[in-house]
């Protein structure tokens, strides 16, 4: 292939960094480019390779790649190869937008695209429209303040049909990234000690859908939390249709409003099969009041944990839980199909929820819940 630039093996980013300041669109041909020091996204980049595992950036350096204020930036067909990282990210793009990543294999780098003050707020955030898609994370390290593989804090960030495989921390982190669309990924081991599969802090207007998440034994399939930051300022999002095995517990809404949590299919949890809870900042109790669980499919939960429920809502208000399947499978450890706990908990409606394989199916403590049908 003819070029305007030539790679010899040694030093490569001196070549390709010196192309990517033209502001051009830069072709990179087949071929392993050995890199020793950062590329510096300073214009609107267009990067392209021949294919993923045709043509391969290995980085030797934990810093791979640093983006700052750009408006445009595409990455596709090319695979990043990085050292195991220790305290810096490998691809961090900042206050950017207009971002797409597509056909693109990370092989031990973490990606972080993120922008504005981490408080939930469209109005701080200066990351928007973030597409990542048909592109493969696997062999992710975690590393100081980057525990995930992709993530965290853009507006309208897309994650579609990606593949996570053998994340040391969380496999998609979108803290505070506000109407996030996580849909048609498969993750398949990641190992988080709270939330593993998918995270979002504050959870506001955001859509997890459709996505396949396995072996995450240490946290949460999926987790939306009002966390440190999105305290106050989320809710109002969807989980859906997804399919979930062999981790902690497969869907957790803590101390978020308004969530819908419907036909996903969760099987074989360490411990709860849902789990709604309240979280407390600066002592202040802030329910998950107005959600829905609905239509879900639970087969079996406690494999583990001593004490396991097929749906938990602790310290949890104005929630319907209805028409659910839940079988514990009688596993030792599955104890209650549907379990209100918590002096917090009333106003709840449980009802026509088909429950199997548990000695309890139903626990309510709100004088005003009411619990019928199931």
């Amino acid at each position: 292939m003819s070029g305007n630039y030539y790679c010899d093996g040694v030093n490569d980013q001196v070549e390709i960094q010196a192309a990517l300041n033209t502001g051009k669109p830069v072709i990179l041909s087949d071929g392993n480019f050995s890199l020793s020091a950062n590329l510096n996204f300073n214009n609107p980049v267009n990067l392209t390779g021949q294919g993923e595992g045709i043509t391969v950036l290995s980085f030797s350096s934990a810093k791979v790649i640093r983006a700052y204020y750009i408006n445009g930036i595409n990455l596709s067909n090319i695979t990043f190869h990085g050292i195991a990282a220790t305290s810096t990210t490998g691809i961090f793009i900042q206050h950017s937008s207009n971002i797409s990543i597509t056909h693109v294999t990370f092989d031990g780098i973490n990606v972080q695209i993120t922008g504005g003050v981490m408080i939930n707020d469209p109005s701080t955030i200066d990351s928007d429209n973030v597409l990542v898609q048909y592109s493969t994370f696997k062999n992710t390290p975690s590393v100081t303040n980057q525990w995930f593989a992709l993530g965290n804090t853009a507006t309208h960030f897309r994650i579609l049909d990606n593949y996570f495989y053998n994340v040391a921390g969380s496999a998609i982190d979108v803290a505070n990234s506000p109407y996030a669309i996580v849909s048609g990924n498969t993750i398949d081991g990641a190992y988080n000690s709270w939330f593993s599969g998918i995270y979002s802090e504050g959870g506001l207007g955001v859509q997890f859908t459709n996505n396949t998440i396995r072996n995450c034994p240490n946290g949460a399939a999926v987790m939306i939390s009002q966390g440190n930051y999105g305290y106050g300022k989320g809710g109002n999002g969807t989980i859906s249709g997804n399919i979930i095995s062999n981790s902690r517990f497969g869907i957790g809404v803590i101390g978020v409003p308004g969530m819908t949590v419907t036909n996903n299919t969760i099987t074989d949890m360490n411990w709860h099969g849902i789990y709604l809870n309240t979280a407390t900042v600066a002592g202040v109790v802030y329910y998950p009041n107005g959600c829905t669980i609905s239509n879900n499919i639970i087969s079996g939960f406690g494999l583990v944990e001593t004490w396991s429920d097929g749906v938990a809502i602790d310290n949890t208000q104005q929630t319907a839980v209805k028409s659910n399947q839940i079988d514990g499978k009688n596993y030792p450890n599955a104890k209650v199909g549907i379990a209100e706990g918590s002096a917090y908990s009333d106003y709840n409606t449980i009802t026509n929820n088909t429950i199997t394989g548990v000695p309890t199916h139903v626990t309510t403590v709100g004088p005003h819940t009411v619990a019928t049908g199931n």
